[in-house]
């Protein structure tokens, strides 16, 4: 994810775009050796900072997250993150940095999920493809464990509700399964349940134990 500093954008912007370049060229080569049939883990900063060999370790797995990503940059390297990795299923988790970063709207960016789920099942016709519903957040306190880097997202909840709604919808046009992680890591208020996030956006351990538990019966 993408936040905000006192010193502008421009310097995290150049960041951001270095780092993509490293990590697409860093799957560029990856694809060559590794073997078909892995389950590709595709979307921003909360999939790449997953460990799927803490979370997932029965399953034969690649991580093709890359912070800061939107949907748009999720469907600009289609190819050499998914498609040239010759998945077996593809987990997609995508959308919180188009609202947060980028302030488009719910149903905005859900337009532009749909360019991406239709890419998606365009290249990949044949390959299972698991929608995760996009995570809750909360407004965290700056402490030791977030290093006082916090993503106050709370005001977002409806959106994220709604953009989730339009992703479900999505799934069922596009024969895609929706898997509901949201629900699991919720208050009553929609907000995210501060036990599963230290900076109120990315899960911790306990949040991600969540996501995998609930991802686990779609896996295989």
């Amino acid at each position: 994810m993408r936040v905000e500093t006192q010193n502008g954008s421009r310097a995290l912007d150049l960041f951001f775009y270095i780092y993509n370049v490293v990590k697409r060229r860093r799957y560029r080569k990856e694809n060559k050796r590794v073997q078909s049939g892995a389950v590709v883990f595709f979307g921003d900063s909360i999939t790449d900072r997953c460990d799927l060999k803490t979370y997932y370790p029965d399953i034969y797995a690649l991580n093709r997250g890359i912070s800061g990503n939107t949907c748009s940059d999720l469907y600009h390297r289609l190819d050499v993150s998914v498609c040239e990795a010759r998945p077996s299923k593809i987990v997609l988790l995508a959308g919180i940095n188009d609202m947060m970063n980028l302030e488009r709207s719910a149903e905005e960016t859900a337009r532009r999920y749909e360019i991406l789920l239709r890419a998606l099942r365009e290249k990949c016709p044949d390959v299972p493809l698991i929608c995760q519903s996009v995570y809750p957040g909360y407004d965290a306190e700056k402490n030791k464990k977030n290093r006082g880097l916090i993503f106050p997202i709370k005001a977002l909840t409806p959106d994220i509700i709604r953009l989730n709604e339009r992703i479900r919808e999505l799934c069922g046009t596009y024969g895609a399964v929706y898997v509901d992680v949201f629900s699991r890591l919720q208050r009553s208020d929609g907000t995210m349940d501060p036990a599963y996030s230290d900076d109120g956006c990315h899960p911790n351990d306990a949040g991600y134990r969540i996501a995998a538990e609930v991802l686990r019966g779609c896996l295989g």
